[in-house]
């Protein structure tokens, strides 16, 4: 004979929750998102940095422009705008392309190394006679000053850097 129990839940013991899951140490696909995500800061800083130092020439190149034709609007000076220009250009491309052939360059050739580096509308070669001999001559229309002024500050913005 069986005798039955006052109450057979009072035998059971009370239930225990398991403790919480710490946030440390993180599971292994944070590591990886983690250093994953530190390199691509990293290559990506170097690669901006990179960047700024490439074009830095450029852009202190294009205020000294900037400063010439600001100085040629107010004076009108164009012959000493237009020997600025070429200049400019030639240590713009000394600094990019190195000394092997860029300062030997004159006249057509100048403006055939000048046209290759860029590409565009904006062409040396479109200007003809006037942007080779420009700074040698007595006098020069302000037309041709403009003219050069839009085909240099294209040059500068747009030449290709062989690095």
């Amino acid at each position: 004979m069986n005798i039955p129990a006052a109450d057979p839940l009072q035998n059971l013991r009370d239930i225990h929750l398991t403790t919480d899951i710490g946030w440390w140490p993180p599971a292994i696909g944070w590591w990886i998102l983690a250093t994953a995500t530190i390199l691509l800061l990293c290559f990506g800083t170097a690669a901006i940095l990179r960047y700024q130092q490439r074009k830095a020439p450029a852009r202190v190149a294009l205020q000294l422009l900037h400063s010439y034709y600001e100085e040629f609007a107010s004076e009108g000076d164009s012959q000493l705008f237009i020997q600025r220009c070429h200049e400019l250009l030639r240590r713009v491309a000394l600094k990019n392309y190195g000394n092997e052939g860029v300062a030997s360059l004159t006249g057509e050739e100048w403006t055939q190394f000048l046209d290759a580096k860029v590409t565009g509308d904006n062409s040396f070669a479109d200007l003809g006679d006037s942007f080779q001999h420009a700074p040698y001559a007595t006098q020069t229309a302000s037309t041709d000053a403009e003219a050069i002024h839009g085909a240099t500050q294209h040059w500068i913005k747009r030449h290709r850097i062989n690095q």
